[in-house]
């Protein structure tokens, strides 16, 4: 008796047809599933929402929030004031950035690796932090992040480097690191003069924010000055739990991009060696913060999902591709969580059915 095909044949068999034939509805079933699986919560403190009610007026001391002037600015304009108003809004962006995602990689033409680059951004740690810190900046810099993968005109670079800097200084290292790999990348098409783009933007960007907060007089505590005030022994208490502050940064999409690394360390040694450079270099920035998946996770989620994309390619006998999407299924199924100063949360599951069951006058 002949044998049946193996899982992770099934697998990849069920997963490639629904990728070609039902490209839209397995993204949108995936997503569904995602925020049903994760739950979703608002960011604590409700700094931001405050700040939309009011993004002229200096926030109480010490005041951290107004070095990212963006969102709150959206918001006000936007006249999204309320709970519920600012958290639709902060979805949506959030659903903007996913659904950026899934157009630009269909229309690169391979359905199959679309519909993999999503499983694989669903089951990453960035999507956990997004949905349980809903209300934060984030939402912006994972859009600006994802549409830095795609666009090649230098006068858009530039923009989105002002805009996300402005946003939050997370894209001005995030920003330069992904057009830094796609120039290193032999298959994509910018070059220098496109990353010299997305540099001069984040620094227009860190201008613009500054110039806001001399023209309203806001002071606010950059987060060196944050870094800087505390001892290491400080920094050393924070990341007592390192193993999983790390693990927590990829989860298992750390085994993907090693994966990743190893097909590409012979075509193209450079790029390698710029990707660990720079998941090195984020590392070291997320040790000196408290919310420290978050912070990895946003910084490195579209530098990795990049490598992965280019390893993808290059795969000429389907090996690697079949691993991702072992490992992409695996990781999307393993319970999120993150870390926030060595404490471990997890994903907000309860707190989306709280509502819908106080709505629904079940609870």
């Amino acid at each position: 008796m002949t044998p049946g095909p193996d899982v992770l044949g099934r697998l990849e068999a069920t997963f490639t047809r629904w990728a070609e034939q039902h490209y839209g509805r397995l993204l949108i079933g995936l997503c569904l599933a995602t925020v049903a699986y994760n739950g979703m919560a608002f960011a604590p403190g409700g700094g931001y929402l405050a700040l939309a009610v009011d993004p002229f007026t200096a926030a109480p001391a010490p005041n951290y929030a107004q070095g990212a002037p963006l969102l709150p600015l959206v918001a006000h304009v936007l006249g999204a004031t309320t709970p519920t108003t600012f958290f639709i809004l902060c979805l949506s962006l959030i659903g903007g950035g996913f659904g950026l995602l899934a157009v630009a990689l269909r229309n690169q033409g391979d359905r199959i690796t679309a519909a993999l680059a999503m499983l694989l951004v669903a089951a990453h740690p960035v999507t956990t932090v997004l949905l349980a810190w809903v209300g934060m900046p984030d939402a912006l810099t994972f859009l600006f992040a994802a549409a830095l993968l795609f666009v090649r005109h230098p006068a858009a670079l530039l923009g989105i480097g002002v805009l996300g800097a402005f946003n939050h200084p997370i894209l001005v290292f995030a920003g330069p690191s992904i057009l830094l790999l796609r120039v290193l990348a032999e298959d994509d098409a910018p070059g220098y003069g496109h990353l010299a783009a997305v540099v001069g933007g984040v620094l227009g960007g860190l201008a613009a924010a500054q110039g806001y907060q001399a023209l309203f007089d806001i002071q606010v505590v950059s987060r060196l000055d944050y870094v800087l005030q505390q001892d290491l022994d400080y920094w050393l208490w924070i990341n007592r739990e390192l193993p999983h502050i790390v693990f927590s940064g990829h989860g298992l999409l750390w085994v993907a991009l090693a994966l990743s690394g190893w097909t590409l360390y012979r075509q193209n040694r450079r790029y390698v060696l710029a990707l660990v450079g720079l998941q090195a270099a984020f590392l070291g920035i997320m040790f000196f913060t408290e919310d420290s998946t978050r912070v990895f996770a946003l910084l490195a989620w579209a530098p990795a999902l990049h490598a992965i994309l280019y390893a993808l390619r290059q795969d000429a006998s389907g090996a690697l591709r079949r691993a991702v999407l072992a490992l992409g299924a695996l990781a999307w199924i393993t319970p999120g969580y993150y870390v926030w100063e060595s404490r471990l949360f997890a994903a907000p599951f309860y707190d989306a059915y709280r509502f819908l069951f106080a709505a629904l006058g079940l609870g």
